[in-house]
């Protein structure tokens, strides 16, 4: 089986990528990842055949729309995580009047997070994940008290630098902010999570529970999560969805050994492509 995965990476997420590398590595699947700026639409599907497509709904074209009208074998997965009411109905009547062979859409958000679900199209929920496939890259050598991850500078982090001596404030993505020391992406981070005592995520759910959240979980020596007021009661939620209950004293130890075994990028990986077969 062939698959073609459009590059939907973001600063919170590697999931395209992982697909990608699980699947290269998989007996019976051959998987190519594609960035849409580097060759055209028409080309890549020609020339690499798939047998299946994934892609994020933000990436749909009408170029993609056209080719997956006239190729109805094709097997469709999409992401549609944060989607609108009203793009997912169009999107939905897109796919049914060009007869697009649709095996199931997906998000990557808990189930206690307001997400648009298809009606007409399969439902499948793919959260995020620890990705085992990142190489460190060298960095410096230094050993902080704290990294304070977020989005946007916030009155918790301004309470939060009061309680280290040492720490970075990072900012997620490219913008430029005075307020932070660096902005990084996930996978920047990957390769510094150990050079700090503690990692502290701050930020809303949507944040503090991405792929930022595992990665950091397997990778640092102690990792807090901060979130504002109005979603604290949701803490608790978030880790009963994604863990078992089990008798362990070190939680720190208990959240490792089942992100291990339950959500890597294997895991996820497998969640995809058994929708597709």
């Amino acid at each position: 089986m062939k698959i073609l995965i459009q590059n939907y990476a973001s600063p919170i997420s590697s999931e395209p990528l992982y697909f990608n590398q699980t699947f290269s590595m998989t007996e019976g699947l051959e998987s190519l990842l594609w960035s849409p700026s580097s060759i055209g639409v028409f080309d890549v599907f020609d020339k690499f055949q798939p047998d299946a497509f994934v892609c994020h709904h933000m990436g749909v074209t009408n170029e993609i729309l056209t080719y997956l009208a006239s190729n109805t074998k094709i097997k469709v997965a999409v992401n549609i995580t944060n989607i609108s009411k009203e793009n997912l109905d169009l999107l939905e009547k897109l796919i049914s009047e060009n007869n697009i062979n649709c095996e199931f859409m997906f998000s990557n958000n808990y189930d206690f997070i307001d997400q648009c679900k298809p009606q007409s199209n399969v439902y499948k929920k793919i959260l995020p994940c620890a990705d085992i496939y990142f190489s460190p890259s060298q960095v410096p050598d230094y050993n902080l008290e704290a990294a304070i991850i977020a989005n946007t500078y916030n009155e918790k982090i301004k309470d939060l630098e009061s309680n280290y001596k040492s720490y970075h404030k990072m900012k997620i993505g490219t913008e430029q902010a005075d307020d932070f020391d660096m902005n990084v992406n996930i996978i920047m981070l990957s390769s510094l999570y150990e050079k700090y005592e503690e990692i502290v995520i701050c930020d809303t759910l949507d944040i503090a529970f991405s792929q930022i959240f595992f990665d950091a979980f397997l990778k640092a020596k102690k990792v807090s999560v901060k979130l504002p007021d109005d979603q604290e009661h949701l803490f608790t939620k978030a880790l009963a969805e994604i863990f078992e209950d089990e008798e362990e004293d070190d939680m720190l130890n208990k959240i490792k050994n089942q992100i291990k075994t339950n959500h890597t990028s294997v895991n996820r990986s497998r969640q995809l492509i058994e929708g597709l077969v």
